[in-house]
């Protein structure tokens, strides 16, 4: 059943950006999507943090220090990967956002969180690869969108701080709250901005809000809560093997709605990268629930 979980949940977290494609299709821009899917799903699991009776009190420090986490973090995470997912395509901008792991470890080994060991080398080599090789170096690199490739690297890069940041911070709140105030504070962001900037539109068709709830209720709060139960049957270390699987059904659906594909290279590219991530969680054991 644990297995099922996370396998439910990688395929939820999947499905993101080819929705957010479907989504930006209908007309929608970044800053409405996130600030609609934030606030829906922060509804959603207030109600569920509520009915769980969960303890939602917590040191002022901590508040702020989820506040960083959310407005900063989380949110420039998201709008870096949406944008990415705007510019190139949710294939590639899922293959560049899952080099968040190789990342992780690099920021980790200089900080002298982690030791050099051969399994780690050996997945820098083949991330390293295999990014050159998603992104067409040696031959597509001038039909792709360097920005699209900045916002795209910047997710993951961003991801990578807000794993580590938030190290501190599940040690003391409960990951269910902690995703919470995250969302909340996510949403609170994406609002401001968007009625600041005036990006805000609401005047959106039936299919357009349909895969904003999509994104909200089944690739955010339905995959977070799968992956923390799936967790809790099998541990962290299986739950990111498996969870492995969702850069390849990113790829695979967006063929399926869209028509799209990658080329030879992409597709080695890609199954680099998931190997150098197979490598580095096969040593280590991840149990983040965000994305």
């Amino acid at each position: 059943m644990g297995s099922l979980l996370v396998l439910l949940s990688a395929l939820a977290f999947g499905s993101m950006a080819v929705m957010a494609a479907a989504a930006y299709g209908q007309g929608v821009n970044v800053t409405t999507l996130l600030a609609l899917r934030f606030a829906i799903a922060a509804a959603i699991l207030w109600a569920i943090v509520s009915l769980r009776k969960e303890k939602v009190s917590i040191r002022r420090r901590t508040w702020m220090y989820l506040f960083l986490l959310g407005a900063v973090c989380y949110g420039g995470q998201s709008f870096c990967f949406f944008t990415a997912v705007e510019k190139l395509n949710p294939a590639l901008a899922a293959m560049l956002l899952y080099t968040y792991p190789v990342i992780v470890y690099i920021v980790s080994l200089l900080l002298g969180k982690e030791k050099v060991h051969w399994a780690n080398l050996l997945a820098l080599a083949a991330a390293s690869a295999g990014i050159l090789l998603v992104l067409g170096a040696s031959l597509d690199m001038v039909r792709l969108d360097l920005s699209g490739i900045c916002f795209g690297l910047g997710a993951a890069v961003i991801f990578s701080v807000y794993l580590l940041l938030s190290d501190r911070v599940v040690k003391e709140v409960p990951p269910l709250v902690m995703t919470t105030y995250i969302s909340s504070f996510a949403a609170m962001t994406f609002a401001l901005s968007g009625l600041i900037l005036g990006e805000l539109h609401f005047s959106l068709t039936g299919q357009a809000y349909g895969a904003i709830f999509a994104i909200a209720l089944v690739c955010t709060v339905v995959a977070i809560l799968a992956l923390s139960a799936g967790i809790e049957r099998i541990g962290p270390a299986k739950a990111s093997i498996l969870s492995t699987i969702e850069p390849a059904w990113t790829v695979f659906l967006s063929f399926i709605v869209f028509g799209e594909t990658l080329n030879g290279s992409q597709l080695l590219g890609g199954v680099l990268i998931l190997c150098s991530v197979l490598l580095l969680q096969l040593k280590n054991k991840p149990d983040k629930t965000n994305r």
